[in-house]
């Protein structure tokens, strides 16, 4: 009998040091090439990306994978890989309306060249198209906002189902709604009928609207170190929301972009209050928590402008809500000594090709709005001496912004127009034989433009 268990124990011992040495064997096997044949409908790149195997990458990135952080590391085969591989194309293809999609696979070992290849076999089918799409839950919102609605889930039969565009129109719905009043709005589920005999899909979408908001007051919520120097009223005159509106979610989001934009505000944020409705009405509450008004940074600071070492310094000062209406001024100063290794504390001119220096002044004024709250403004002014070589620069000028807050619905809802003012002055040294002459001359530049864009 003893004999007999130490024969069992010697064979299983051999059995697992056969299967690891086996595992060790495969886990150093690269997975050279994946390979898919029969899709027409996907391309190899789109299916690459849906499955867990993954291509050995080009042997220079492994080589230097090796010894930096950059690069990427070898990929290993793995035959348990190879089911959930098959899982997540047919996941793929069902989202994308091939219900009906078959897979298969195969797969080679080149123990010599110590590499693996995977080939996987695609019977997409014929797709499903769209069916009959029923909505529920929004029968009794506005006639107006149920024909904008209604483009979104009319979806065309010829064409083929795809999960990810229905829900990104149930999203768009959920924005109308949202849009319009309908704070609580919400998604559901959707219910897919799929008829393998016509091919179709027939969807049952459920929401549900709930109420019709507006707002019954207007809250405010302050605090930080700043919080007693800036009034509710100038926070609700910039929110710019207004007691018996409709809620909109859009509108919200664009107050806060005002609020935030003044800088008086280290968070900033505008909800309604769910738990204190009432009927159809909701409270507004706009928190923020307030930083201080006055701002002071120096700095030091090094740069190869001109293609010289530089050593710089500078001071900034920021002014928040200047003289009330949120206003912010901006006040900057630096001062930098060009190609410092070369600069002889002995010179006394500013003439002298080693004493080059540069000394910039801004001055920036922002304003949320002006003339209305669409409408932000902002006057920039700076002015600019530079000593390079044996050549004196003055430069200033100036810059008037604008920034107008278009409607959501316009195709350009991004339009900055601008006034760049820019004038230089210089003065060139010359010697003809020896005696000095010194060369002045000027320019004036001015620019009208606009920046526009569509988001």
């Amino acid at each position: 009998m003893r004999n007999r268990f130490a024969a069992i124990f010697i064979f299983v011992c051999l059995c697992g040091f056969i299967s690891n040495l086996n595992a060790q064997q495969i886990s150093d096997i690269e997975l050279s090439s994946v390979n898919f044949e029969g899709n027409s409908e996907f391309s190899d790149s789109e299916l690459r990306d849906v499955i867990r195997s993954k291509e050995s990458p080009f042997w220079f990135w492994k080589f230097l994978d090796s010894f930096t952080p950059f690069g990427s590391p070898p990929a290993y085969f793995d035959s348990t890989a190879v089911s959930v591989d098959i899982i997540a194309l047919k996941s793929f293809y069902a989202v994308n309306g091939f219900f009906n999609a078959e897979f298969s696979y195969t797969y080679k070992i080149d123990t010599l060249s110590k590499s693996a290849e995977i080939t996987y076999f695609i019977n997409e089918g014929e797709p499903f198209t769209y069916g009959e799409v029923r909505t529920h839950g929004l029968e009794k919102i506005d006639k107006f906002l149920l024909d904008q609605i209604r483009p979104y889930v009319a979806l065309s039969k010829k064409e083929r189902f795809n999960q990810d565009k229905i829900a990104r129109h149930l999203d768009i719905i959920l924005s109308f709604l949202k849009n319009n009043g309908y704070m609580l709005a919400s998604f559901d589920s959707t219910i897919i009928q799929i008829d393998t005999v016509l091919l179709k899909t027939n969807l049952d979408i459920y929401f549900t609207p709930g109420n019709k908001y507006r707002f019954n007051k207007i809250i405010v919520e302050k605090n930080g170190v700043g919080k007693d120097l800036v009034s509710e009223d100038l926070i609700r005159y910039v929110a710019d929301i207004k007691e018996g509106e409709i809620y909109n979610q859009d509108v919200l989001s664009k107050s806060r972009v005002r609020l935030a934009r003044t800088g008086l505000f280290n968070t900033v944020n505008l909800k309604g209050v769910v738990e204190d409705t009432s009927d159809s009405e909701v409270p507004l509450v706009i928190t923020g928590d307030i930083g201080p008004l006055n701002e002071l940074a120096p700095e030091v600071f090094v740069d190869n402008e001109f293609n010289t070492s530089n050593l710089g310094v500078g001071i900034s000062y920021i002014r928040k809500n200047f003289f009330g209406d949120a206003r912010k001024l901006t006040i900057g100063l630096r001062f930098k000594l060009n190609d410092f290794t070369q600069f002889r504390f002995s010179s006394k001119s500013a003439k002298d090709s080693t004493f080059q220096t540069q000394l910039d002044g801004t001055l920036l004024l922002e304003q949320p709005f002006l003339f209305s709250r669409n409408i932000s403004g902002s006057l920039e002014a700076f002015i600019r001496n530079y000593n390079i070589s044996t050549t004196q620069f003055d430069n200033y000028g100036g810059k008037i912004r604008l920034g107008f807050d278009m409607p959501p619905y316009t195709f350009i809802n991004v339009l900055n127009p601008y006034l760049w003012i820019d004038v230089l002055r210089y003065d060139l040294d010359y010697n003809i034989i020896d005696v000095p002459l010194i060369l002045g001359q000027s320019t004036f530049t001015s620019i009208l433009g606009t920046q526009v864009g569509s988001t």
